[in-house]
């Protein structure tokens, strides 16, 4: 039995956490999500992204900037790391 991917537009993915589409595409500009284009062109995210989209959003309460986001999410995103990196603030 094969299983399919569920895919979501970039409206179905904004709304769990309650941002606008504007900032799925801000992300995106900033290097932060990536998500992959459908056959017309328009975005298409996989699982994985909402965890990802999470993760930002969590990141951005304390005020880590979407730079120190980028860095983080380049590697493990765990405790020790998180206190290891000197953005703590």
């Amino acid at each position: 039995m094969m299983m399919t991917t569920r895919i979501l537009t970039i409206g179905e993915l904004a709304l769990a956490p309650g941002v606008p589409p504007r900032a799925l595409r801000h992300f995106e500009t900033a290097g932060l999500l990536h998500p992959r284009r459908s056959e017309n062109g328009r975005r298409a995210y996989e699982a994985v992204d909402i965890g990802t989209l999470t993760h930002i959003l969590l990141l951005k309460r304390p005020g880590y900037t979407l730079r120190d986001i980028a860095s983080l999410l380049r590697g493990p995103l765990d405790a020790e790391r998180l206190l290891g990196s000197g953005l703590i603030l």
